[in-house]
């Protein structure tokens, strides 16, 4: 949870950073931050999943989540929403 925070934090201030900024990047600019954020996402994606799926089925099923759908999820490669 607390590498989620973080990422959205991070986001959040790149874009209120970009809002601050009345000139766009330029592309070579847009294109680096564009692939860490999707740096970021991925990493993100791959700690959650891997947190997932070490959860036993009676704490998923105390949160909520199916063991089946949880499964699903993990299995997902990182890249995949």
């Amino acid at each position: 949870m607390y590498q989620y925070n973080q990422a959205l934090k991070m986001h959040s201030a790149l874009h209120i950073a970009g809002k601050l900024h009345q000139q766009p990047l330029p592309p070579l600019s847009r294109l680096a931050l564009s692939l860490v954020l999707t740096l970021v996402a991925w990493d993100l994606r791959r700690r959650t999943r891997k947190d997932l799926a070490r959860l036993s089925g009676h704490l998923l099923r105390d949160v909520g989540i199916d063991p089946a759908h949880a499964q699903a999820e993990t299995d997902k490669p990182f890249w995949r929403d």
